[in-house]
Order: structure tokens, then sequence, then C-alpha cells
């Protein structure tokens, strides 16, 4: 996916300013201090937002999407949220058993911890099927085992992945290639310039 002159505003002020940018196939964590522009970029990907300017070639058809916030339907118990993505009952079970839920199946998002309800969306987001997995954030709220056990689920993952975190050891858990954000210009709230991903 090639990103080209990218510029995204709020209000008339630039947060994403004339990015360029390549990513390619496997796994790509972005990464960058808060406030940056991490999100925007993600959505933008997505397609949830629309650029003022600029072209991303290759972007997803059909992404699956993993946001800061769980976003689970709150009358749906943990096995039903993954249902919505997948009507396939077995495969649904199969999944909430690979992120250690499958005893949390028949309980509500509010019975459920934080880390508990991340694991229930990262789960939805897996089932989707889709052409690329955007995942903000995936590992927040879990410990330091259990985000070494569920990265390996986002490894086994077929289709190309962006994941934004602050951490550096998810880049070494996921074995992925390193996009650092910084901010080009400190007179201005932006992100600009061209990007070069690590590996």
């Amino acid at each position: 996916m090639k990103i080209t002159n990218l510029t995204v505003s709020y209000d008339g002020m630039p947060v994403i300013d004339r990015l360029n940018l390549e990513i390619g196939d496997g796994i790509t964590c972005i990464m960058g201090e808060s406030g940056l522009g991490k999100t925007t970029l993600l959505h933008t990907i997505a397609g949830l937002i629309k650029p003022d300017s600029g072209e991303i070639e290759g972007a997803p058809v059909r992404p699956a999407v993993m946001f800061q916030e769980d976003r689970l339907l709150p009358w749906f118990s943990a096995l039903k949220n993954l249902e919505t993505v997948c009507s396939d009952t077995g495969r649904a079970l199969e999944m909430l058993r690979a992120v250690e839920l499958e005893e949390a199946s028949d309980k509500l998002p509010d019975e459920l911890s934080g880390g508990m309800k991340r694991r229930v969306a990262l789960a939805r987001t897996l089932l989707f099927d889709s052409d690329m997995l955007i995942l903000d954030e995936p590992f927040k709220g879990l410990d330091e085992a259990l985000t070494g056990r569920i990265a390996r689920l986002i490894r086994e993952v077929k289709v190309p992945v962006i994941v934004a975190t602050h951490a550096e050891s998810d880049v070494e858990l996921l074995g992925a290639k390193k996009i650092v954000l910084r901010k080009q210009d400190l007179n201005r709230e932006s992100l600009s310039g061209d990007i070069t991903p690590e590996d």
C-alpha cells in the first residue's frame, strides 16, 4: 500500500500533513507519541475518514478494524458479539477458546474485565472476513504473558496487518516491521514528511 501526500484535517487544523508512506505485506506496527495522528491514519486507511487530499493506493476494500474502544454490543453475550460477524457458532467458540475466554461465552460485556473485553473485541475482529486487519492498541489491558499468547493469533493471520502501539515489545512479539511517526515541524501540530519502515 502506498500513501502519497496524505493530508487530513480537523476543524481546519492539519493532523496529518502531506504524509508519504509505504506499507508492505505482513505485520506493520505504527508507533509514535500520543496525539500525533496514529488513530487518524488508521481510520483514513480503513476508509472511515475522508482525507482532504492525497492518495492511498492499495487501500483495503474490506478491512477489519479494532478500535481503541472495545465497541462491544452491551446487550449481547461475548459469544453473540462474535456471531455478529460470523454466523458459525463453532468457529466463534473456537476463537473464544483461542483468546482464553471460552468460560465467559455467556457473559455480557458489563460482566467482563477490561482485558477480557479487549480480547472479545480482538476475537471479533479476527473472525471478520477481511482483506486487512487494522488494530488500534490491541493489547491494552493485557499482562505480558497473556499478550505473548494472544500475539500468536495475529502472527497467524494471512492478510496484511497494521497495528498502532506504544510498546516496543509488541513489535518483537508480532515479528513486525516498525514505522515511527514523528512531528517533523515543531511549530505545527501535524504529522508530515516521508516515513520509511524499519525491519
